[in-house]
């Protein structure tokens, strides 16, 4: 579809962060009406897209992610259902800095395209930033000696999950049905599940077929379904080498100041996000959705 109302742009930070911006000039198209060859075109090279000055609202927000959406994530259960549907929560509460990491890339329910939009913009002496670091980037830029030990060892996570209370008091053993997984066990008292997850920190890319560095690695004590993350019969990951990832994804970062009715299209698998601290307390409202299995139609 060719409109004249529409200019894709690069993503303009100092940085050369791979991504686009899909801009309507005139503020009168629809988001979800979009091409969606356009989209997935984009989305499949550069894996990072924000859609600005459309006509939008929470339900044409909606409406866009369902054009690429097969199946819908399980979002963690402290975010908040917003407008009646239950595929569209509320970010993660609170003013703390929030570690660079790729959304539940622990668990079964690890989506592939992650969506935010911007209802109220914070004001920008407030902070809370969203962060973007592209995990192809990081892995070319990473060290050889890092590249070596995080190719040839999987990490293994120790994971707790909540789950809904039931009126039972005893635990057993349990399955869950994923490649990586092992010492399931459900605990009814408690009301959770603990299993262990064996992944490799750096994986190809589900879109692109790159290798990737986005995982959970840099917000183990952000996160807490983590109970703790280990290699090799449980030998702790050199302190060295979190430091160097660190240190070299800072100089990836694209940090995102909103905008309101801004959309940001994700590429989980491949895309670390995090938000940096708010200042004081902030009225802003952004919401989020995940989508597990994509539908491109192709």
């Amino acid at each position: 579809m060719k409109n004249k109302n529409i200019q894709i742009k690069k993503i303009s930070d100092g940085k050369k962060i791979n991504g686009r911006i899909i801009e309507c000039k005139s503020h009168k198209f629809e988001v979800d009406k979009l091409d969606k060859k356009l989209i997935s075109d984009i989305f499949f090279k550069d894996g990072l897209i924000i859609f600005e000055n459309f006509r939008i609202n929470p339900e044409n927000f909606f409406l866009l992610t369902k054009k690429f959406t097969f199946a819908y994530a399980n979002d963690a259960f402290r975010r908040e259902i917003k407008f009646a549907n239950k595929s569209i929560r509320s970010v993660d509460l609170g003013n703390q800095k929030v570690t660079l990491h790729s959304e539940s890339s622990f668990t079964l329910t690890r989506p592939k395209i992650i969506w935010f939009m911007c209802i109220k913009p914070p004001k920008k002496i407030d902070g809370g930033e969203t962060i973007i670091c592209d995990g192809q980037q990081l892995w070319q830029n990473l060290k050889i000696d890092k590249k070596i030990f995080f190719k040839k060892n999987p990490l293994i996570y120790d994971v707790k999950v909540k789950i809904k209370d039931y009126d039972i008091k005893n635990k057993k053993k349990w399955y869950l049905n994923d490649v990586g997984i092992y010492d399931e066990v459900i605990n009814y008292s408690k009301n959770n599940i603990s299993f262990k997850k064996k992944i490799f920190a750096v994986e190809r890319d589900f879109f692109s077929n790159e290798l990737v560095f986005a995982n959970h690695l840099l917000s183990v004590k952000d996160e807490d379904q983590i109970v703790k993350v280990y290699y090799d019969n449980k030998k702790e990951i050199p302190k060295k080498y979190i430091s160097d990832i660190v240190k070299t994804s800072k100089k990836l970062i694209y940090s995102h100041k909103w905008k309101k009715n801004q959309v940001i299209m994700i590429n989980n698998y491949r895309f670390m996000h995090g938000r940096n601290k708010i200042i004081r307390n902030s009225k802003r409202e952004i919401i989020n959705s995940q989508t597990l299995i994509p539908n491109f139609n192709f």
